[in-house]
């Protein structure tokens, strides 16, 4: 697959494709979705340091200032915060697992995988935590903690096999992370041409979503009623007059938004 060419649903990238999830008890979902929308102008997020970056395009040298798989996102104070993916969201801010990160949420997506939001302006999570999903605003970008700039600080943990705690989960390659743009899904950064966010020098890269629902199809207008049409005997044999050819929609599109070929632990039921 080429940098920009729509996804083949029956293919998938790195074998994770998103599916439509709604916030509630006990629903979870893989974090694959891009967590921020837009800047405050409506312009496109620059990713600054990832995991083991230099250089960049404007002189800035992250210098390798993320040993571990983390993605600092690039933006104004005050630029909403998505979850990635369904799953319990708590502030952790001051608590084990929370140092440096300023306001920062943790949401919890099962089967031992997690994502932390850091740096935050405020969080708009509930005090007692909350269920969430792609759609749920989990804070603002800010600058809080040990920052010297505004950005979203985005990073992926899971737990190594054995482990039980939250203090033992591990930095892991938060994989291709999806956003719908121009009714299209798309992944990044491979729709920029890139195969992994490892490296990836501080500019060089920006990202922007429409959110998580690509464009519904506008409905078509009803033909108009064919009386010369309703004779079974002008019909063919075995023809619906309600079929109609399937248009790129059915073919690509709706597929796309509706895969299943993602990791089935999810959707394992619990217990």
């Amino acid at each position: 697959m080429s940098a920009g060419d729509p996804i083949d649903p029956s293919v998938g990238i790195a074998g994770v494709l998103p599916v439509e999830r709604t916030a509630g008890v006990g629903v979870y979902g893989p974090p694959v979705w891009l967590p921020l929308r837009t800047g405050l102008d409506g312009g496109e997020v620059k990713v600054g340091c990832t995991f083991d970056s230099h250089g960049s395009q404007h002189g800035y040298e992250c210098g390798g200032h993320h040993d571990r798989w983390a993605i600092d996102f690039i933006a104004d104070t005050g630029t909403p915060v998505y979850a990635a993916g369904a799953g319990f969201a708590t502030n952790i801010t001051g608590q084990p697992g929370g140092s440096g990160f300023g306001n920062v949420v943790r949401v919890d997506h099962g089967f031992g995988i997690s994502t932390v939001y850091a740096h935050l302006a405020g969080v708009a999570v509930d005090p007692a935590g909350e269920w969430v999903d792609e759609t749920t605003v989990l804070g603002m970008v800010g600058s809080t903690g040990s920052s010297s700039t505004p950005h979203l600080h985005y990073e992926r943990f899971a737990l190594p096999s054995g482990a039980t705690s939250v203090g033992q989960e591990a930095s892991v390659d938060p994989g291709p992370l999806f956003a719908c743009r121009a009714g299209f899904l798309v992944s990044f950064p491979q729709v920029a041409g890139f195969d992994s966010w490892q490296g990836l020098a501080w500019g060089s890269l920006t990202v922007a979503s429409d959110g998580p629902a690509c464009a519904e199809p506008t409905p078509e207008p009803a033909p108009a009623p064919d009386a010369s049409a309703s004779s079974s005997e002008d019909a063919p044999a075995g023809a619906d007059a309600d079929d109609e050819a399937p248009g790129p929609w059915a073919t690509l599109i709706a597929p796309t938004l509706r895969i299943v070929g993602h990791s089935d632990v999810w959707d394992a039921p619990l217990g």
